[in-house]
């Protein structure tokens, strides 16, 4: 028996009400700090949503995720990665968002594509789960998922599944980046998992 999903996708509009009903796409027209403070309440947990969350682990699949046995050891490539604008360095890619992070040494690559709607899919060349094919190096970090609080989506391709990891502070610091000036920009995989899930 073949399993048949579906696919949801989120469309988000800046409208000036009452005014008008007129609906603006949420794009750079809107001028950098009104594209901007869109995006923000975009990404923007509610406490409602946040409550969600914390019970999502065991609604979804009955289980949480466990700390990584991995042991990550961190090249000194005096790598820097900056607080933004990143891009994928597989060459010829470019993707700028479904970034990851390896905590080895700092390459940053594209994840894999995931169905998002009927008939579209998320941006993603999987050229991270090949970098850890070629070099061995498996820890990863999602970009823009990463909290203050510690919470980001972590995933360890030699256990082959989603993990915590305890020391992410201390492993982000490793590439220059203070996790207490990180904002999160991007869904987890958790929240596209609920999204889908609710629909």
């Amino acid at each position: 028996m073949v399993s048949r999903g579906f696919d949801i996708s989120d469309t988000y509009y800046f409208v000036i009400y009452p005014e008008t009903a007129q609906r603006f796409p949420i794009d750079e027209k809107l001028g950098a700090n009104l594209y901007a403070a869109c995006n923000k309440v975009v990404i923007t947990t509610s406490a409602e949503r946040l409550e969600v969350l914390q019970n999502a682990s065991n609604a979804w699949d009955g289980e949480l995720k466990k700390a990584t046995s991995y042991e990550l050891q961190q090249l000194n490539n005096g790598k820097a990665i900056p607080y933004s604008n990143w891009m994928c360095e597989e060459p010829g890619c470019g993707l700028m968002e479904n970034l990851w992070l390896n905590l080895t040494d700092g390459a940053i690559r594209c994840g894999r594509a995931q169905f998002i709607s009927e008939g579209e899919k998320s941006k993603g060349n999987n050229h991270m789960k090949q970098y850890y094919d070629a070099t061995g190096y498996s820890l990863v970090v999602k970009l823009g998922t990463i909290e203050q609080n510690g919470n980001a989506d972590v995933f360890s391709y030699a256990e082959d599944d989603a993990v915590v990891d305890p020391n992410l502070r201390k492993h982000l610091a490793h590439f220059g980046l203070d996790i207490d000036c990180l904002e999160k920009t991007e869904k987890s995989t958790l929240e596209l998992e609920l999204d889908m899930n609710q629909k």
